[in-house]
């Protein structure tokens, strides 16, 4: 079979085609004949990177920029594509691709820097990009701040000169020398003073030297106690400042009635009148925890959320105190504490002593049902038993709920006399003006207006 010469010629063609495609990526540095990974990295500024530019791990060349075009959806951004080309590199996907200036003469290059995430990019994955700073950059940044003083500095010495200037230029500069004749004739007046004083010291010295002495001990005193007297000044200004603001007459009456009603619960739940007082009464397990965790939140302002993370082990002496640590709102770790009364650890003990099995890693309260007898209580949970307590107790409100008890507790505590600053340390806030809140609602609650307004409108009224 005899092939013809369109045929020969054809094949060379091709050849020559294929050729020239392998010839042109091998000078942008792609060899075709390896296996290819492609990733994407955004960019704001890509420094006028372009294809073929290398990509490198730590100085060893592992592919290349393969495209560089805008990004479609924002044309803010910039899209590198980048060809890896060695199948040993495993990128994780924290991994950034960070463009530098790879020469002195600005040639621009891709620094792969791996991340530490032990879940790996994929094929055509799009991970962080960034921008190094250049050589011609960082000294940029480092100079002008230095250029920036220098031509203050100019400015300075220029506005100097000026006055200079103006002042050399002004006629009364020829009175120059009359006004160091003057100086020269009080300096003769003041050596003149100096010696008569000194005689006035010889004749009477023992009692006016004894002076300063006193004076500087007097000094010293009032700087030692500076701190004191400063605290002192601040403690009468807050206190009238409070007096001038409250009711005194009135909130008194109010601590009054508080602490009347509150004598008069607890007098009832002693007796085991009311729910909160059968709770105390009873035996059963779920009776002392419910009991043990009203009290524990009336009295101390804790949260729900702090109730459920609180452990056996958080509850510790401290001093001659007992004290239960608890993790905040917030917070990582358990660095806060509140003090444990007498009434409110003999709850806690009685409820415990029920749990003969918990160990100290236990949740302080735990849960009574057969489904997750032991495990750790919900919020929900603890909302759900304080809400039962108040609605059996006669409290049926829809404004009354497991936090009212940490505001009622706050409340307390500053109708029985606690500064705003003990006030804010018990309820744990982190800031003060939350705490003043409940300042300003009782002073309002003392405010007497209305009574004042309403006796001049209806004092004369038959109604």
């Amino acid at each position: 079979m005899k092939i013809s010469r369109e045929f020969w010629l054809g094949t060379l063609v091709i050849l020559v085609i294929a050729v020239v495609y392998f010839g042109i990526n091998f000078l942008k540095g792609t060899n075709l004949f390896l296996k290819h990974k492609r990733y994407y990295s955004l960019y704001e500024n890509v420094a006028g990177i372009a294809p073929s530019s290398p990509v490198v791990l730590n100085g060893y060349k592992i592919g290349q920029v393969k495209d560089v075009h805008i990004f479609e959806a924002d044309q803010s951004k910039i899209v590198i594509e980048l060809s890896i080309n060695d199948e040993h590199v495993r990128i994780p996907k924290d991994s950034e691709f960070q463009i530098y200036e790879s020469d002195l003469f600005g040639g621009k290059a891709v620094r792969l820097i791996l991340g530490d995430s032990t879940l790996f990019a994929e094929n055509k994955d799009t991970l962080m990009g960034s921008l190094a700073l250049g050589l011609t950059e960082s000294l940029k940044q480092e100079i002008e701040p230095l250029r920036a003083k220098t031509i203050e500095l100019i400015s300075g010495i220029d506005s100097a000169i000026t006055q200079l200037n103006q002042v050399f230029k002004d006629p009364r500069t020829k009175e120059i020398p009359a006004l160091f004749a003057n100086i020269q004739r009080t300096l003769k007046n003041v050596e003149s003073s100096t010696a008569s004083f000194s005689q006035v010291m010889n004749q009477g010295g023992p009692h006016i030297v004894d002076i300063p002495g006193s004076a500087r001990s007097i000094a010293e005193n009032l700087k030692d106690n500076n701190s004191r007297l400063s605290q002192v000044i601040q403690n009468f200004e807050q206190i009238s400042d409070t007096l001038k603001r409250a009711q005194v007459g009135a909130t008194i009456m109010k601590v009054n009635q508080a602490v009347t009603g509150l004598n008069q619960v607890v007098t009832d739940i002693n007796a085991g009148k009311g729910s909160i007082g059968a709770l105390m009464k009873s035996d059963d397990s779920t009776a002392k925890r419910d009991y043990a965790i009203f009290v524990l939140m009336v009295t101390c302002g804790l949260r729900t959320i702090e109730v459920v993370r609180a452990d056996i082990e958080d509850l510790r002496t401290l001093g001659s105190k007992t004290v239960l640590y608890v993790q905040g709102k917030g917070k990582d770790e358990k660095s806060e504490y509140v003090i444990i009364t007498r009434e409110v650890e003999k709850a806690i003990r009685s409820y415990l002593a029920t749990r003969k099995d918990a160990t100290d890693k236990a949740p302080l309260f735990s849960s009574t049902s057969n489904n997750s007898k032991g495990k750790r209580l919900s919020t929900r949970t603890v909302s759900g038993l304080v809400k039962d307590s108040l609605v059996k107790t006669g409290l049926n409100s829809s404004r009354l709920t497991a936090h009212s008890l940490r505001h009622t507790a706050v409340t307390l505590s500053l109708l029985g006399g606690s500064t705003l600053q003990e006030a804010r340390q018990f309820a744990r806030h982190s800031n003060i003006a939350t705490t003043e809140i409940y300042a300003h609602n009782l002073e309002r609650m003392a405010n007497p207006c209305e009574g004042i307004v309403s006796s001049s409108i209806f004092k004369n009224s038959s109604l």
